[in-house]
């Protein structure tokens, strides 16, 4: 594979179906690098944060999805719906990371959206019960 700074040339597009490429060869941790490598700081990068997100989730690496996300929501507030869509589907999903259930937490009772709120306590319930009081 050629270095990162390859990349830095290629579009968003490129950059995306590159990312693709390597996590359907199971090189979560790769896709996340590339991702990042091309990351530009402005609102087009949205879309590269939500798939760098995924992309940690996959390395199981909760902090660095929770970052990404909480980014591409600095950058295009308008689409916090969709970030908040996207938090939840990986936390719901196979993996129970607490530091997604925090972030879905949050912005659900943020938003007012309190079942969903309480469907993540329960989700987090086998964790600790001290570190579930000391979060919330």
């Amino acid at each position: 594979m050629a270095p990162l700074a390859d990349f830095f040339m290629l579009s968003k597009e490129q950059l995306l179906q590159k990312a693709e490429k390597l996590r359907q060869e199971g090189r979560h941790d790769k896709a996340a690098e590339l991702l990042a490598s091309g990351l530009k700081n402005n609102a087009e990068d949205y879309d590269l944060l939500l798939v760098l997100a995924s992309a940690h989730i996959a390395c199981k690496k909760p902090r660095d999805a929770v970052q990404a996300l909480k980014n591409a929501i600095s950058l295009v507030p308008s689409k916090t719906g969709e970030v908040l869509d996207a938090a939840e589907r990986s936390f719901f999903g196979e993996e129970h990371f607490p530091e997604l259930g925090d972030m879905v937490f949050e912005m659900n009772v943020g938003r007012r959206n309190f079942e969903t709120a309480i469907k993540v306590l329960r989700e987090l319930a086998d964790k600790d019960v001290d570190i579930l009081v000391s979060r919330y």
